[in-house]
């Protein structure tokens, strides 16, 4: 049986250039855990958050939403009830500028966005050549980032 993830992407605030490319990379990809594949919807459509239909997902993935309207008192109260059943939430990006005036979802996300940093440089070096995460990486690779950070 497969794990079925909403990937949901609704902005009321900034609208990121790579929300279309994010989406694509993300389901594009086959993907499975522990050999279970992993199957995504998508929308940008805040009336998909009830019970009902929140019920038939395993994790829910905000992708670069912004502003407080992406959900309403419904959709709001869904994801609470669902999170609190044990529902699995990834936020990417900035999910963590959307539902600002919303308790429970800053205390799930540990945190606000508060404001943007100002742009700095940072070099960034490969300590473990050896981590799953770094292996593509060239070993004792080195390059410089310019990012806000």
């Amino acid at each position: 049986m497969p794990a079925n993830v909403l990937l949901y992407w609704a902005t009321a605030g900034y609208v990121h250039d790579s929300i279309p490319d994010s989406r694509e990379a993300i389901k594009s990809r086959p993907l499975e855990v522990n050999n279970i594949p992993v199957v995504f919807e998508d929308t940008d459509d805040k009336s998909w958050f009830t019970d009902e239909t929140l019920e038939k997902y395993d994790a829910i993935v905000f992708l670069n939403n912004s502003g407080y309207g992406i959900l309403d008192d419904t959709g709001k109260a869904a994801l609470q009830k669902w999170i609190n059943l044990g529902g699995n939430f990834v936020g990417i990006h900035c999910a963590a500028d959307a539902l600002r005036d919303t308790p429970f979802f800053g205390r799930q996300l540990g945190a606000y966005f508060h404001y943007h940093p100002k742009i700095s440089e940072a070099t960034v070096k490969v300590v473990d050549a050896n981590h799953p995460s770094t292996k593509p990486l060239p070993k004792n690779g080195s390059w410089t980032l310019v990012d806000e950070m």
